[in-house]
Parts: C-alpha cells; structure tokens; sequence
C-alpha cells in the first residue's frame, strides 16, 4: 500500500528519535541529525497537509506569493499573510539579526537605515527566483526571472518541445549570497535551495530539495508550500498535479521538539484534505491575492503543537 506524506513523515521523525546523531549547530540549540532523507506524495492521495497538528495553511500561502512576487520585505509579507501592520512573522527575528550584525560589520548608513525602515530582508527567495544576478550573452550583469521562464518553458514541453524538458530547475541558493553574503547581502541562506518540475503524460511534478531541514516546524511547512506551488504551476500551464518529491540532506528534530514530536506521535492520522485554487489565468492575477483565498476541504486536524523557533 503507497503511503502518504503524513505517513511517511510520522515514520521520519520515528527515524530520528532512533538514530538521529547528536550534533551542535549555528542556533546553539542542538540537533539530533540524520544524512539524507526522501519522501514522495502522490497528489491524488490528498494535499500534504499534517492532520496529527494543525497546520495555517494561509500563512504557508502567504509566503509562497512573497516568493513568487520576488519581494523580501514584512509588509509585503504581512499583506499575503494578512496578518496587521507590525505583527510577528517567521521571518522577524532572521531580519533583526541581519540588520543588527550588518550593522556591527558594515556600520550604520543610508542603506541599512533603509532596509530597516522598510524591512528588508536582502537576496533571500524572491529575488532569487524572480530576480537572479547572472551574466547575459553581452557579458554584462543581468538579472533573470526564473519563475516565469520556468512557466514558459513548462508550457513548451507539454506542447512537445522537449528541449527544456530536463532543465526545468529553480534554484534558490546563491554560492555567494548565501555563504560569505549572509548577514551582509542576506538575512538567511536559503534551506530549501532548489526545484526542478517533470511533464509526464499531461501532468506535471516536482522535486525540491533542501541542504538543511528543520522536520518538526520547518519541513511540514516546506511541504505544503511546494504542493501548493506545484497545484500553481500546473494551473497556469494547463496540467494536472502529478507527485511531489522530497529529498533533504541534514535532516534533523531540534532538541526542545523532543516532547513536542512524542505528543504528535501519540496521535492518530486523519484523512488528508483536498485543496481548492482560487481563480487566476497568470502570474499577475495571482499575485493580486492573498493566503486566505486558498481554501481546503475537509481538513480537520488534531489540534496546535506550539514550540520554539530556532533562528
């Protein structure tokens, strides 16, 4: 019997528990680590949504179209999660310790005083995917959308044009924003760092894969965020969903998720629920909504797990 998502997710985080290995990491909390992990859905099973704790999917929507609108800033952020002015988000205390070190490093000056009076967060995931620093044919630095030459090329091979057809790959990391630029041009390197989509038979799939996967808050998270873009993708390019592939690289639970994961173990699956897409024929329509115009049915979830955040 194929087993979904949440079924293999529970039996992950088992695996962890089991084997996971000690190890230190940049937050300081400390992990129980594993090297390698894969998990694939099949999206006819259901949406990828943890029924054993609930989980937003508004807020998970709401920074997918952060991405996909190639903006870094909280406002911004806040409208797609439609959450109020100046409320928390995910991303808050990343983009506090971004302003605060770039400040020790660099000095304060009229960029920082701008990025904090705007809340920016640096080349994070929208300006990577919408607005990626590359060298056009001239030699000369461009910057290249890769969202919508992905569409674009989506849309060619399902028409036959196979010429793309292995190279329909997003990436989110950047080998200089992301290592030496953290902190200066970046407020976080990038945990899930690329994606690539599949056109098989009228449907189309995809793989993401991350260096770095928080299993307890982050991956369900992760998860659901590219199921719901791989149901965006297929809606403006005219498929059906196919699978969702998962692979992740330093897969761990941190160790103040211990107790939290137990509870989730404790308690018993539920039917997976479906989702509906709110109408939108392109990428600008889609980004005229928010997190609240995507509706699932028949979600009923076990209730919160709250724990904290290692950022």
């Amino acid at each position: 019997m194929i087993k979904n998502y949440e079924e293999q997710y529970l039996d992950l985080c088992k695996k962890i528990l089991d084997e996971g290995e000690y190890t230190e990491d940049r937050t300081g909390t400390g992990t129980y680590s594993i090297f390698g992990a894969m998990m694939k859905h099949d999206m006819s099973l259901g949406f990828p949504l943890l029924t054993t704790k609930k989980v937003n999917l508004g807020l998970v929507a709401g920074e997918l179209l952060l991405f996909m609108s190639g903006k870094t800033d909280l406002p911004t952020l806040r409208k797609y999660q439609n959450k109020p002015e100046g409320a928390h988000t995910i991303w808050s205390d990343d983009y506090e310790k971004y302003w605060d070190t770039k400040d020790e490093l660099l000095g304060k000056g009229n960029d920082l005083q701008c990025e904090r009076e705007h809340e920016t967060g640096g080349r994070l995931y929208g300006q990577q995917w919408r607005s990626f620093y590359a060298c056009g044919s001239d030699g000369y630095p461009k910057r290249h959308d890769q969202i919508t030459t992905l569409i674009k090329n989506i849309k060619d091979v399902a028409k036959g044009n196979m010429y793309q057809s292995r190279r329909l790959i997003v990436n989110s990391w950047n080998a200089y924003d992301h290592t030496v630029g953290e902190k200066k041009v970046s407020a976080l390197s990038a945990c899930h760092d690329s994606f690539q989509c599949i056109v098989r038979e009228g449907k189309l799939h995809l793989r993401f894969s991350c260096r770095s996967n928080d299993v307890f808050l982050g991956n369900p998270y992760n998860f659901s965020s590219y199921a719901l873009l791989l149901h965006i993708l297929a809606k403006l390019t005219g498929l059906e969903v196919g699978e969702l592939l998962y692979f992740g690289t330093d897969v761990h639970l941190y160790s103040n998720h211990i107790e939290q994961i137990k509870e989730q173990l404790s308690r018993e699956p539920r039917v997976l629920p479906k989702l509906v897409l709110p109408e939108f024929n392109n990428l600008e329509e889609l980004l005229q909504l928010t997190g609240k115009d995507f509706v699932l049915e028949g979600y009923d979830p076990h209730p919160f797990i709250k724990a904290p955040q290692a950022s």
